[in-house]
């Protein structure tokens, strides 16, 4: 996967990303260098990505070129990705005391969904006296974001805020980031905000970060993510048990009880692509 990511991004011709560019609200194609902005407080991401959405045969978008030869090895990596989210959301589940499939119920892959596996490219760059945000602070809008990054010294540059525990009086000091050195041996898991909302805040979202330190000089970072999200139709509540202690930990995301889950995701698009 990541040699097809690489060779797409560094030889695809400008002409073909263009004509696969993402059009807004579909979140589907090719996102050009500094058009998200993931962070409000900070400049444009310095990133390319290619967003595609779950597919099991064949893609329900238009692929560029140096993809189109790679659809099969594309669609296998979404299935093995999706049946790791499914033992993940059981466990989940029982550890909530629910059934054990109550989250996977709401995944069903045949289901339209926003669940999206992302390319992403950050080019080579060089900082000066100042460290260069790559990619915003943010948390992940759906359930589970699977992220695989690739090994090398410019792999990384991923950090993720360290959670506190405000009703314990545990955790970190507001503020601390945590370096995430890459490994190919391994899959980082992010809890999405939908699933904090979904539970309460029982399970926070992850806010993490890409970032160069200062005085540095960094290669192309790759990198790619799975983000699991309900099928559009599934309604959202708070699960009871666990919305009870929500204040208790201190507040964090909630949803409109009984919006749906594409109703969710396109809202948080609007925030990101505004301009």
């Amino acid at each position: 996967m990541f040699v097809a990511s690489r060779n797409f991004f560094e030889q695809e011709s400008i002409e073909e990303k263009t004509r696969c560019r993402r059009v807004h609200p579909v979140n589907s194609g090719w996102v050009g260098q500094g058009v998200e902005k993931l962070d409000a407080k900070e400049s444009e991401d310095l990133k390319e990505a290619f967003n595609i959405m779950a597919y099991t045969e064949k893609p329900k978008q238009t692929m560029p070129k140096m993809l189109e030869g790679e659809v099969p090895l594309i669609a296998d990596f979404i299935s093995a990705c999706h049946d790791l989210c499914m033992d993940l959301l059981e466990g989940m589940a029982l550890s909530l005391d629910l059934e054990k499939d109550y989250f996977t119920l709401r995944h069903a892959p045949s289901a339209p969904s926003g669940t999206t596996l992302r390319l992403l490219y950050y080019p080579s760059t060089t900082t000066t006296s100042q460290a260069l945000v790559r990619a915003g602070a943010h948390s992940d809008y759906g359930s589970l974001t699977l992220l695989f990054q690739q090994e090398g010294s410019d792999a990384s540059g991923l950090q993720v805020l360290l959670p506190t525990n405000k009703a314990r009086g545990e955790g970190s000091e507001a503020g601390e980031w945590l370096d995430v050195p890459a490994s190919p041996e391994r899959v980082l898991v992010n809890v999405g905000d939908l699933m904090e909302a979904w539970t309460g805040s029982r399970w926070p979202s992850t806010i993490h970060r890409v970032l160069v330190p200062a005085n540095t000089f960094v290669g192309p970072r790759l990198s790619i993510a799975y983000f699991l999200q309900p099928a559009d139709d599934v309604k959202l509540h708070r699960i009871g048990t666990l919305a009870a202690g929500q204040e208790e930990r201190g507040g964090g995301r909630v949803f409109e009880e009984g919006m749906t889950s594409g109703e969710w995701l396109a809202r948080r698009f609007e925030a990101t692509y505004r301009k």
